[in-house]
């Protein structure tokens, strides 16, 4: 008798801490997937200047895709507020730089955002000015391509302001997650290493700068790549309307008044205005 209330005591305890272990790795696990969700599954976008000689990146936490950015928005959304003009002038002392925007989230139904140049200038805003930056990627290349960007972003141990919207740092170039290692070094680890991706295009200290933004969804076991607008990059701000904007292929534009209506307008303005004078004469 006495042996067998030994035996159940043990177990008793036996349960007791196998309860605790698996409660304690279950809440370890979740809180791994929530973090990990926090910073690399909510298609964020960013922002990486490098090149040009310099010893560090600049890179800057845009935020995410469609509140902070705005995509599929109907107005332009100026981002002058997440730019250091002094920082990007100090960094590339050269006045030569490359810059480029990705993001997304890595998962089995992944969404990756590339940018490409875009060729001659503003225009249309629902139009594209460039190709997509890459045709035939599979799903699981998809998920790869946004996982670069997000290793980037997801350097807060070093450098924590990248872990929010609006946030930047500068980064070594020589360190394993900077822009350079992750994106654009043609070597093993990077984005154009690996998958033969380049998001960047060449940029000054003076001039104006339009790269489109595409956005990749999974399409069956493939990804397609779609034009969502364009950004602006005018340094010195030659435009008047802020140094970084991101314009969206939805842009409510107010057509301007065709010349015949807009003569037809001037015209009975002066007819009104001609006729109240003649009956003004007849009075006097």
């Amino acid at each position: 008798m006495w042996l067998n209330v030994g035996i159940n005591l043990e177990c008793q305890r036996s349960d007791q801490f196998m309860s605790h272990r698996t409660r304690t790795i279950v809440i370890l696990a979740a809180a791994a997937l929530a973090r990990q969700a926090a910073f690399a599954a909510n298609n964020d976008l960013v922002l990486g200047f490098n090149g040009g000689g310099a010893g560090n990146d600049y890179v800057i936490n845009l935020g995410n895709d469609a509140t902070a950015v705005g995509v599929g928005g109907n107005a332009v959304v100026n981002l002058s507020g997440d730019f250091n003009v002094t920082t990007f002038g100090s960094t590339f002392t050269s006045g030569n730089a490359a810059w480029g925007v990705g993001g997304g989230t890595s998962s089995l139904n992944p969404v990756a955002f590339l940018t490409a140049l875009r060729l001659g200038g503003p225009g249309n805003p629902g139009l594209a000015g460039s190709g997509a930056p890459v045709t035939g990627q599979t799903a699981a290349d998809g998920s790869a391509t946004a996982g670069y960007f997000n290793a980037v972003l997801n350097n807060t141990g070093s450098f924590p302001a990248l872990g929010s919207a609006g946030g930047s740092a500068l980064v070594p170039v020589s360190a394993l997650e900077s822009w350079t290692a992750k994106v654009t070094a043609n070597a093993s680890g990077s984005l154009l290493g690996d998958k033969g991706i380049n998001p960047t295009s060449a940029a000054h200290g003076t001039g104006v700068y339009y790269e489109d933004l595409y956005r990749g969804g999974k399409s069956g076991s493939s990804m397609n790549y779609t034009y969502q607008g364009y950004f602006t990059f005018d340094p010195a701000n030659s435009l008047g309307g802020g140094t970084l904007t991101f314009t969206p292929a939805g842009l409510t534009v107010v057509p301007e008044p065709a010349p015949l209506a807009y003569g037809l307008v001037v015209g009975g303005g002066l007819f009104l205005y001609r006729s109240c004078r003649r009956g003004g004469r007849r009075q006097a």
